[in-house]
Formats: structure tokens, sequence, C-alpha cells
């Protein structure tokens, strides 16, 4: 709106959504001697106003344009005359815009190692912010990230690594509104066997194993092979095969003479193939100068879960002692230097994790020959990460002194090997000039990402704000803390909700930050 005292001001600019009605109010203050006789409005200094204008009050001084469109962005006058004949002008600047959309945001997948570009397309007049778990993506020459232009339409992930992988938002925003997509990247590895096969020299009627531990995305697929022959577990029932998705084990029942040769895994997936160096397999006859012991005494996987934090022992009995060598994932363990990753070998036979960290979690496995032999599978389980892109996506009034709510979010980014159970979510409302209201936090347990409240807010009217926390839930305890606040204005009863600000993520101890979402303007002399 305009005001003035002897002359017409002009406020600025306004910015308002294509398809809202534009309201402009014009008057005078009276002066010595002098009325206004007359009042006129203008696109431009001397243009027609829109067809869908409408004048309304004494002299015509409110001027409405209904179902506003882009081409009605522009300045508009009010003429004043006065009773001696003079005209007195004054403008307001209105923006007409389109809420911002996005037409194109294809999910990406790379190789390890490569530069991913990320693209994410939104309409021209909207600019582009690229947000991860929460947190906005800045961009420079000593960062991961960089930024193509026009409008940062084009995030490149440099050097990428399967740390990388995951969902990444894209967001366009404008003085109106914004909206948001998710881009998916994947990053895959070349396969690649991570253990060597070692020889082994077995009594006619044991049972031998050979390992083959890989890594690769996605998983290989995991052959045997003796010779250049694959092996057919289904066309020898003395061939068992025993697979996870990275780890593979070929054990031959009652081996034979005329099993002895050289054996080898193959892996492959969509981006290469690899393969392990050969194990020797020599079958001897018991009377024969044998080097193998006998089977181990219980050759039968064990699987321990340990809690984050918390000290461990991992235990191995074998028949044959002393211990030649532990090994975790295939590859064998310098004790010396696990000591910096408090893991210590308190004897021969067993291994203690001091406060267990998720790096901890492996197959270890101990040796006192390759046919006597133990495997222990170890999991780490802890708090799942807090909940991501918590949202306060709806806020209106039901009943006066009511508010009313909708909190979406997306589940935690690690559920800390541990599935999540359920979501406490804690909410309550505070008048921005006095504080928080006398009620306590209200809470609610829900187990989809997703809750639709209702909170009595009193009956004065005032700049309020909406404060809501999230918790991830999981079988060993509770994620830190997520957290949206949202601005509303209550009038007459009634919320009429006000642009103060948007909902955002953050952890417990970090700072909040608001970004205007839309805006209510006036024009008003």
């Amino acid at each position: 709106y305009c005001e003035s005292a002897s002359v017409l001001v002009n406020v600025g600019s306004v910015h308002v959504a294509v398809g809202s009605t534009i309201s402009f109010s014009c008057s005078i203050q009276q002066l010595a001697g002098q009325t206004a006789t007359s009042l006129a409005w203008s696109k431009g200094v001397a243009g027609a106003l829109p067809k869908r204008s409408k004048l309304l009050g004494s002299l015509n001084a409110k001027l409405l344009i209904y179902r506003a469109l882009t081409e009605d962005s522009g300045e508009y006058y009010c003429h004043i005359t006065l009773s001696d004949g003079n005209v007195m002008s004054g403008f307001a600047s209105v923006s007409v815009l389109h809420a911002p959309t996005i037409t194109y945001y294809p999910n990406v997948l790379v190789l390890q190692g490569q530069d991913a570009t990320l693209e994410c397309r939104g309409s021209s007049y909207s600019d582009i912010f690229w947000m991860r778990d929460g947190t906005y993506l800045i961009s420079g020459n000593n960062t991961k990230y960089v930024f193509k232009q026009p409008k940062q339409e084009r995030l490149v992930v440099k050097s990428t690594t399967i740390l990388d992988s995951g969902t990444y938002q894209c967001r366009a925003q404008n003085t109106i509104d914004y909206t948001k997509r998710i881009v998916q990247l994947s990053v895959e590895t070349l396969p690649m066997v991570i253990n060597q096969l070692t020889n082994v020299r077995a009594d006619i009627g044991s049972d031998v194993k050979f390992f083959c531990n890989v890594t690769g995305v996605p998983a290989p697929i995991i052959l045997w092979k003796k010779f250049e022959t694959e092996i057919d577990a289904a066309e020898n029932s003395r061939y068992l095969l025993h697979s996870q998705s990275l780890a593979s084990v070929l054990q031959i029942q009652n081996v034979r003479p005329s099993d002895t040769g050289d054996y080898w895994c193959n892996v492959s997936n969509t981006h290469g193939y690899d393969k392990s160096g050969k194990g020797r397999l020599t079958v001897e006859s018991k009377s024969g100068n044998s080097e193998t012991t006998k089977p181990p005494r219980d050759d039968r996987d064990m699987w321990k879960t340990v809690s984050l934090d918390s000290n461990a022992t991992i235990e191995c009995s074998l028949q044959k002692t002393p211990l030649i060598q532990w090994y975790k994932d295939g590859v064998k363990m310098n004790i010396t230097l696990w000591r910096s990753a408090e893991v210590f070998q308190i004897s021969e036979s067993i291994l203690f994790i001091k406060k267990a960290e998720y790096f901890h979690k492996g197959q270890y496995e101990c040796r006192s020959d390759p046919n006597d032999r133990k495997i222990v599978h170890v999991t780490i389980k802890g708090p799942p990460d807090p909940p991501r892109f918590l949202e306060i996506s709806f806020i209106s009034d039901t009943a006066p002194g009511v508010l009313h709510a909708i909190l979406d979010w997306a589940s935690p980014l690690f559920d800390g090997n541990s599935l999540v159970l359920s979501y406490s979510v804690y909410w309550r409302v505070h008048e921005n000039d006095i504080g928080f209201y006398p009620w306590f936090w209200t809470s609610v347990s829900v187990t989809s990402a997703f809750v639709d409240i209702g909170s009595r807010v009193g009956v004065t009217p005032g700049n309020y704000s909406l404060e809501l926390t999230v918790k991830a839930v999981n079988a060993i305890g509770e994620s830190q803390v997520a957290q949206a606040v949202s601005g509303f204005h209550l009038v007459a009863n009634i919320s009429d909700i006000m642009a103060t600000g948007s909902s955002n993520v953050k952890k417990a101890g970090e700072a909040m930050s608001f970004t205007p979402f839309s805006f209510l303007f006036f024009l008003l002399l």
C-alpha cells in the first residue's frame, strides 16, 4: 500500500503468486483548503488496467485485480485530482510469479572414482539449491561439490566413493514458494577377491573348505572352478556351497584322490571380473605323509551381537595350539596394529574388543592350520541416526484456538544395524513475545514417518511458533533429535498462517536457521 501526507509515496516492490488477488488502496490526508475531487488508476503512467480489475469504495479508492497473471506485473499509479485542479500521483511496483517447478531430475549411477553429475532443471523464475541429509551443499575449489551454471542446476560430486551413494535433494525456490525433488546417486565398484586361497593337504575321507571373500557393488556373482571347469554342487552331492552376499565357502566332503587339483573362485558383476589365486588340494591316504590334522572339533560358524560402546570377547577353541593367526574378513590381522583400534589378544584363543565401534563388525577367524579353524561373525548394533528431512508440510486452524499440523520425515540414513521400530514425536507452542505456554511437551509414538497433530494454543492474538522434535527408536535406544519450527499468526481466534520460517532439521546443539517461503503485501495510502 502507498501512504503519504501531502504526496503519494512509492512503497517498493511487491511479489504475489499467479492466481491470487492483488489489492491496492489509495488515500491522501486532507490538505489545507483542498479536497480530493476524483481518483483514477492506471497501469504505468497512463495505461489501461487488466480486464479482471474492479474499483471499490469512495472515489474508487480501492483497486482489486482478480486471478493475477504474470502479465499483470508492473507499476500501478493512483492519480488524485484536488479541488484546485492539481493532480498528485503515486505508484507501487508488483511482480506476479509462478510457484517454482522441477521438471527433470534423473537418478545417477557411476563407477567409484568417477565424477557424478546430478541434474535438476527448474523453472526459469526460481533458484536451485542442493541438500544432503538436511544440510545445504557448498561449492568450492577445495570441496567435494562443484555447481554448474546456470542457476546451479547441475551438481558435480567429484571423485566419488561408496560413501557418496545416497539421497540428494534438489530444491527450487523463489519469493513465492518452493518445491523439492529427490535425486538418487548410486556409486558402484569393480568386483575384487580380497583373500587368497591356501594350499591344503587332506586325508582320504576328511572334509575340506576353501574360503573366498570379495567386495564389489553390485554384489558380485561368485563361481568356483577346479582347473577350468565350473563346480556345480547340484551334480555332486559331496560339494557344498555356502554363500552370502560378499563371501562363499566351498566345502568338499569325504575327499577322494580324484579331488586333488587346483581350485579358485571367479567373481563378476556388471562392471568387471576378478579371480583368486589358486588353492592346491592334495588328497593322501591316512598312512601317507600328511601334514593335516583331524577335522576341526566344531566347524560351524558362530554369530555374536555386540552393542555399540560396550566391551566384547571373541573366543575361538581349536584342537591344535598354539594358535597360528587371527584373520578379519579374510585378511591376516596384525595384532600390534589392531591395538590402536581397541582390539587386544588376551590369550592365544581370545580377542578382546574395548568400546565396540561399527568398524569392528565383520568375520573373525582363528586358524591353527588350514583345516583347524573357527569363524565368528560379529555384528555391532547401536541407536539409529536421526530422522531426515523433517518438515511441517501443513499448518492451519481447525477450530478457534486449535492448531492443526501435519509433520513428515524420511527414515534415518543408518538404522544402527537394528530395525527402526517407532518414532517418538514431541511438540509445544510458544508466543514469540512471551515465551513457552505453560503446557509441557506433548508426545506420541508412531510407527510411520508421518503424524497428524492437533494442539490447543489459547485465544490471545499474536505471533506464535510451533516446535516439534522427532527421535527414531530401535531395540538398542533412541536417536539424536531432529527438530522443526514453523511460525503462525493467531488473529481473533483464527490461525492466519504467516511466513515466518520454513522447517529445518537439526541435531541437538546445532543452530537453527529460517528461510522465508511466502509473503503478504499491502498498498495503503
